[in-house]
């Protein structure tokens, strides 16, 4: 408020808050800064850990198709198609270990997989099919 015809001239009796000390509310700020860097150290860490375990995972997802084929396989696949199948197989995780294999491969053979798996069952000609899809590819 101001007084008088003039009314630039401030009214002495008319109080400001004080004025916040500069850097008051750093605490929050800083203890926010330090909980972000954390988090961020932790999710890169986790992330390198991710792309190192890679292989293994995929190795381990591998073993289980091959586990799931094996014990869908129905009762008239003989003992060699499975050993057909099984060296194909031990094949292609060799060169998917060595990352020879390309994603689209891979995902092309689960896909293959699961096809052959709808039934319930993997009859003869699915595993041969299966053991020819792992099997190593030729040409371009």
């Amino acid at each position: 408020m101001t007084t008088g015809p003039d009314s630039s001239i401030p009214d002495p009796t008319v109080t400001h808050p004080p004025v916040a000390a500069a850097g008051g509310n750093s605490g929050v700020l800083k203890w926010s800064l330090v909980g972000c860097t954390l988090v961020s150290a932790v999710l890169i860490v986790s992330l390198v850990v991710l792309g190192m375990k890679a292989r293994s995972i995929l190795v381990w997802a591998l073993a289980r198709v091959e586990d799931q084929v094996m014990a869908g396989s129905a009762p008239e696949v003989t003992s060699a198609e499975r050993q057909a199948f099984r060296d194909a197989f031990a094949l292609f995780v060799d060169r998917a270990k060595s990352g020879k294999v390309p994603p689209d491969e891979i995902r092309a053979f689960q896909k293959k997989v699961v096809e052959a798996m709808a039934d319930g069952k993997i009859t003869p000609e699915e595993l041969r099919a299966l053991a020819a899809a792992a099997g190593p590819k030729t040409g371009p």
